[in-house]
């Protein structure tokens, strides 16, 4: 569902391409520490390091953080979740 017209929308596309690369990176990434930090920001203070970064995890990429990939054999041929 978006509340923007087609028109706006392609005015806005136009003037995010017409920046250089680089900043278009920089507002990305400076965008991503934003949201993170309001994630951060929901977490009890004196949540774990491990818990923090599985919260982070499955805040930013839900599908990874369920998926089989995150779990590895071990030399014993058994399946161990690898550390996130």
């Amino acid at each position: 569902m978006t509340d923007t017209s087609p028109d706006m929308d392609r005015e806005f596309r136009r003037r995010i391409m017409a920046r250089a690369p680089e900043e278009r990176l920089l507002m990305a990434a400076s965008m991503h520490e934003s949201a993170r930090t309001l994630a951060l920001a929901s977490l009890p203070p004196n949540t774990s390091p491990a818990a923090t970064r599985r919260f982070l995890l499955d805040r930013f990429y839900p599908e990874l953080a369920r998926s089989p990939l995150r779990r590895i054999p071990n030399a014993d041929g058994e399946s161990k979740c690898l550390k996130v």
